[in-house]
Formats: C-alpha cells, sequence, structure tokens
C-alpha cells in the first residue's frame, strides 16, 4: 500500500495561504472601470507588457465586438499584466470599488455607534441559514448586525436576507478584495462562518480583525469529518493539510468556538489541537417563530399516500464522491425501497439549481423521476417560505444504508452530527425519520417524543414502523419542544457569549 503525502510545512501552509490573495480578479468592472484599469496598464513602464497588449487584447476590446469577447479580452489584459507582477493597477481598482460599490457597507460598519450598540460583520463564503437566524435577533436585541460574503447572494434569496441585516456586500468571489475590505473596517465582533474545505476565511479574520473579538461558528468539521488518511480518498494532500493547517489555528487563537456537538465531541476534538481552554458555546438551529407554520390538513388525508420530504443537497452518484466518505450516494436506493413501499417523496433542491452542476452526475435521481409517479426534484425554497411550503407533508427524512464497518468516516462524526435538516422539519410541524446511527440526533428525536427511531437496517419496514407511531401526539410534542426551544433564546446564549469575550 502506497505510503501517504509527507504533511505540507508551516512555511508552505503559509505559500498556499497568500495565494488566495493573489489573483487577476477585477470585480465590480463596469465600462469605465475597465477604461481606467487599462490606462493604468498602458501608464506603466513595462514596454514588453503595453506591446502585448496592444497586439492581443485591445483590438477586441475597443472594436466592434460582442459583450463576451471584450470580457474574455479585459480578461486576458488581466491576466497578463498580473502575470508581468504589475500590482498597482490592481490596487486602484479595488480602491474605486471600495469607494463606490462597498462604501456602503464600509459607511454601515463604521459610523459612531450608539451607547451600549455592538457591531457584528458576519464572514462568509456563501452565508447559510443559521446566520440569517442569528442575525434576526441580535438585531432585534438592538445589535447592528452586517454581512460580508465572497459570493453574491442568489436573487431568490436576497430579499430574505435584506430584512434580517444592516447592510450586505459581497467581492464577487475576490478574496484580494475581501482582505482589502476587512482593513477598513473596525467591528466589535467578526462572526466566522467555518464551513470545511473554506476554513481560510477564519484565519483571515484573526489576521486582520485589529481591535474586534473573533467568533468562528463550524458546522461540519474536516478533524472530526475523518483522520487525514480517510480524507485522502477524496481530497488531495495540500488541500487537506492547509485545512486542518486552518482548523487549527482558529480553535487555539480564536475569542470562542461555536459548533453543534456536544461537550464530549468538543473535548476529544479540542484536544486534538491542545485547545482544552478553548471557550465554546452549542448552539443549535431551533425554530424561529417568524419562520414556523403548521398544517393539520395532510394531502395524505385525500388520497391516503404518506407523503415524505427531503431537503438540501444530494450526493452525486457519477463516482465522484466515495462512499466511505459520503453514506448520501446511496440515496437512491433509500428513496426507491421508500417508494417501492407505497410512500410518496419530493426532493426540494434541483441539482441544476447548483452552480456548474452536472445532470449526468445525479443521474440517478432522475430516474426515479421517470420510473416513480410518486418522486419528484423540485427547487429550493428561501427560509422564510419553507415551512408554509411543506407543512401539509407527513414527514422529513434523513435516510440511508449505513455500515460503519465500511466507512472512513470518524465514528465520532457519525455519531455526534447534528443536521440542520432536522429543525427545519421540526419548524414545519414534521416528525422527522433520520437514521438511528446518527446517535445524537436520534436522542433529542425519541427523549422529546418527536418522532420514532428507524435503524439503518429497517428502513426497508418503515411502513410498518410508522403504523405503529402515535403520530398525533408527536405533532403536538413537536410544537411543545419549539415552543420550549427557540433560536431566540439560542441567540440569548450568544450575547452571553460576546459579553464574556468582550468584557
Amino acid at each position: 500500500m502506497p505510503s501517504s503525502p509527507p504533511v505540507l510545512t508551516d512555511e508552505k501552509i503559509d505559500l498556499a495561504y497568500e495565494a488566495f490573495f493573489e489573483n487577476d480578479d477585477l470585480p465590480y468592472c463596469d465600462g469605465l472601470a475597465a477604461e481606467r484599469f487599462i490606462k493604468a496598464v498602458m501608464a506603466s513602464e513595462v514596454e514588453d507588457l503595453k506591446q502585448n497588449l496592444r497586439q492581443k487584447y485591445l483590438p477586441a476590446l475597443l472594436g466592434p465586438t460582442d459583450g463576451p469577447t471584450k470580457q474574455h479580452a479585459l480578461k486576458g489584459i488581466a491576466s497578463t499584466t498580473f502575470q508581468n507582477g504589475l500590482t498597482q493597477p490592481f490596487d486602484d481598482h479595488d480602491t474605486w470599488v471600495m469607494e463606490t460599490h462597498l462604501a456602503p457597507f464600509i459607511e454601515t460598519v463604521n459610523q459612531p455607534i450608539d451607547k451600549g450598540e455592538r457591531v457584528v460583520v458576519f464572514l462568509a463564503m456563501m452565508p447559510y441559514f443559521v446566520i440569517l437566524r442569528e442575525a434576526m435577533y441580535l438585531r432585534k436585541k438592538g445589535y447592528r448586525v452586517c454581512l460580508l460574503s465572497l459570493s453574491p447572494l442568489p436573487e431568490k434569496l436576497r430579499p430574505t436576507f435584506e430584512q434580517a441585516f444592516d447592510v450586505l456586500a459581497d467581492t464577487r468571489r475576490c478574496m484580494r478584495l475581501m482582505r482589502r475590505t476587512l482593513k477598513t473596517i473596525s467591528p466589535h465582533i467578526i462572526h466566522v462562518q467555518c464551513w470545511m474545505w473554506s476554513y481560510v476565511f477564519g484565519r483571515l479574520a484573526l489576521e486582520e480583525k485589529k481591535d474586534a473579538a473573533v467568533v468562528c461558528e463550524f458546522y461540519d468539521v474536516t478533524s472530526i469529518f475523518a483522520e487525514r488518511e480517510g480524507l485522502l480518498l477524496n481530497w488531495n494532500a495540500p488541500v487537506v493539510d492547509m485545512d486542518l493547517a486552518f482548523e487549527k489555528q482558529i480553535v487555539r487563537d480564536a475569542d470562542a468556538i461555536i459548533s453543534r456537538f456536544d461537550s464530549n465531541a468538543v473535548e476529544q476534538w479540542f484536544s486534538w489541537h491542545n485547545a482544552e481552554d478553548q471557550r465554546h458555546l452549542r448552539l443549535l438551529p431551533y425554530a424561529a417563530p417568524a419562520f414556523t407554520a403548521y398544517s393539520e390538513e395532510k394531502d395524505s388525508h385525500i388520497d391516503g399516500i404518506i407523503r415524505l420530504v427531503y431537503l438540501g443537497s444530494l450526493i452525486a452518484t457519477d463516482g465522484s464522491h466515495p462512499a466511505s466518505l459520503y453514506p448520501g450516494v446511496h440515496m437512491p436506493e433509500t428513496f426507491k425501497s421508500l417508494l417501492l413501499q407505497g410512500f410518496a417523496i419530493d426532493v426540494y433542491h434541483i441539482p441544476q439549481e447548483v452552480e456548474g452542476a452536472d445532470k449526468q452526475a445525479f443521474s440517478a435521481y432522475y430516474e426515479l423521476v421517470e420510473q416513480f409517479d410518486h418522486f419528484r426534484l423540485l427547487p429550493g425554497i428561501p427560509p422564510d417560505k419553507l415551512s408554509q411550503a411543506i407543512c401539509r407533508y407527513d414527514y422529513g427524512i434523513m435516510l440511508y444504508p449505513h455500515e460503519q464497518s465500511r466507512l472512513a468516516l470518524r465514528p465520532l462524526q457519525e455519531q455526534s452530527v447534528i443536521s440542520t435538516k432536522m429543525f427545519s422539519y421540526l419548524e414545519a410541524g414534521l416528525p422527522p425519520l433520520i437514521t438511528a446511527e446518527h446517535e445524537r440526533m436520534c436522542e433529542i428525536i425519541v427523549e422529546n417524543g418527536l418522532g420514532p427511531k428507524v435503524p439503518a437496517k429497517h428502513i426497508g419496514r418503515l411502513k410498518e414502523i410508522l403504523e405503529e407511531f402515535d403520530y398525533k401526539t408527536a405533532a403536538e410534542n413537536i410544537r411543545a419542544f419549539n415552543e420550549r426551544n427557540t433560536m431566540e433564546g439560542e441567540v440569548e446564549e450568544l450575547i452571553a457569549l460576546y459579553d464574556e469575550i468582550l468584557a
């Protein structure tokens, strides 16, 4: 068996980090900005560069060509300029973007504060709905909440986020501009969304924070997900080593860590990084009353067909995701088993809505659409409309085969993971059907009477399990659970954490 590649040195990690910010992006580059950029390049003293541009790109850019051709020419000019080591035109362009497109964001963050007011900047690659919920209630408590994301929000989500935040901004996928923006703002707290493979945002916040406190909120955790050997089954060594290095730095150096893992899992996690004294808050995405909707009228009452709903992303089944790391690749088999038992299933997440998604990669799901009348792939729904859309279903599901002996995942991942799907189902009043091998989720469900226990080996007899299940009592328990456990209450815990680290 071949040995694993050596772990990247700290020096190489630092070089890889800096590479995130060394790019030829020209975000927000309209016609006037492009003209300014080209003038700055042509005013340089690099004659070979200027001659190259005159011959190769300027005729296409300045001539009677179409928009895509002009964009291609501008990209070529930017790339050639970058390769020649000319940085000033990019600096000038970034300055212009900050003085125009990003000015409202910077001014909102930096404007004088009222007595007792605090300013929180949420930092994310693409903001997840947990951030949205936190911002909603922080704003109600008098916080000024601002969102800086790398990627633009999808248009159908933007209105929801605009209502929750004081100001939104994105850097059009340009890390260089994101770092530049962070250098100009002075919030009290930078609250970082830490997703696997994007922990660079945590390091960036720590290095550009000035006097701000940095709180890093993890969803999945790379080192908990699998050991290095397991991760190398799907990702190359530099990517794995960089993410693990950033994770270690964040866990050690952030002012506080937030996750959905319980204390036993967190104790193990922190011990791997020699960070036993780190502050940690377990924050679960409980129901937000503004998003909650229930219905006693179910579509199944009309025709007797029990309707199941699945929310969120699907795993491609084209071999690009090894089953040892992604048990969800077996989801089509599970769906087929349920459909053959007579259930109807709707999935709210069309793969083609994901940028760059290939329909062929999800062909197993589209085959089910062709084979079964009661299987549908539907567009995703904004969080403020989700419960209203799904409350007439009977159950929410997160079921797939599970054989720990065949998984390269850490057992801790499978045992301790807490999915947001479960809380979305509860928010709509639906009992969750979740593979019992997810022990922490199963404990919440069973101990509170929210749904039945469904071991993976019994998915094939789910119909029998549900025939013995007291649905009416579970529905009552879900409403009581949502009243006891609210997002507003979780935000009170978050504010207490902020108070502690700012004291």
